[in-house]
Parts: structure tokens; sequence; C-alpha cells
């Protein structure tokens, strides 16, 4: 599988809609060596997951450009051809598609306000960073949520903003 982090995290300010609803978003740096390509990202359950906009066995969006990417059923479809993706994973279910999605890592942007009395523990040398950003990506790519509200906020809080760290890919079909 390969992975590929960002240098500088990117940050995704517009609300996430819950599934069967997604945030389509340009990215730069994406699998297949362009400059930047389409991703999307959405709420499923406690989660917000994404993929790169682009199917494995056809090199087309998946949505045909209109921003649907869910079949009736509620997986991700890739409308070129019909293969089906499981939602959460990214795996490719069925269809001629031989792997599944390249799948972006989230990370929550809600973390704790730096103490300015505190030392800085942000990494500084080369392997300190190597070392931060595998240790770091070993969490789940999707990202819990909590308990959300209809319109995606908890209660007293405002809507946690969201960093795509990289992507990791392509998923393993089941």
């Amino acid at each position: 599988m390969r992975r590929h982090l960002y240098d500088q995290p990117i940050e995704v300010k517009e609300s996430i809609p819950e599934h069967p609803r997604a945030l389509r978003l340009d990215l730069p740096e994406p699998p297949n060596g362009d400059a930047s390509d389409q991703a999307f990202v959405y709420r499923f359950d406690d989660e917000v997951v994404g993929f790169f906009n682009r199917c494995g066995h056809v090199r087309l969006p998946m949505d045909l450009d209109d921003g649907k990417f869910f079949d009736r059923e509620g997986m991700i479809i890739c409308r070129v051809h019909g293969a089906r993706f499981d939602e959460r994973s990214g795996a490719c279910i069925m269809g001629p598609a031989y792997t599944g999605l390249y799948r972006l890592l989230i990370q929550s942007g809600n973390r704790p306000a730096h103490d300015e009395n505190s030392k800085d523990s942000s990494p500084t040398t080369p392997s300190e960073q190597s070392f931060y950003k595998s240790n770091t990506m070993a969490e789940s790519s999707a990202v819990s949520t909590g308990e959300l509200g209809s319109s995606g906020e908890r209660a007293g809080e405002q809507a946690p903003n969201y960093r795509i760290l990289g992507w990791e890919g392509p998923v393993a079909s089941k």
C-alpha cells in the first residue's frame, strides 16, 4: 500500500455532509501523479471518511462530475462502469475494479490550545519529524466525530474542523 503525507495538512473549512451526500475537494499531489485531483469527504456514522475521486479500473471521475457518489443502497459507485465500494473502507465489493480506492488520512482540527508556558515538543530534526509522521499515521484514517446534532455540531461547541494529512492506498478489495 502506498502512503503520502502532505508537507502541510490541508484544512477542510466547509461543512462536511452526512452520507449519502459528499463534499468535493481539489487536493494536491494525488496518487495518479497529476498536480491536483478531486476527492470527496462525508460523515458516516461517527466518522469522517474521504477518498480520491478515481476508480482503480478507469481513470475517470467516479461521479461523472456531478457530485453523486452513492448508489441507492448507499455504497460508493463508479458511475462509469458500475463498480461498488464499501462506504467506510473504500474496498471494492463488486464490479470490474480490481483495487479499492485511495483513502484520505483525516484528522480532527479540534486540539487543546497550546500552553505558552510549556516546553515546545514539536518535532524539529528530520528523524523526529519522520517518527512523528509515521506514528501519527498509525491511527485510523477515519475521524470520530462523537455525538453530533443535526447541524453537525456538539452541544455547546462549534463544528470541528478537519485536516487532510495525506492519503494511502489503494485499499485492498474484499
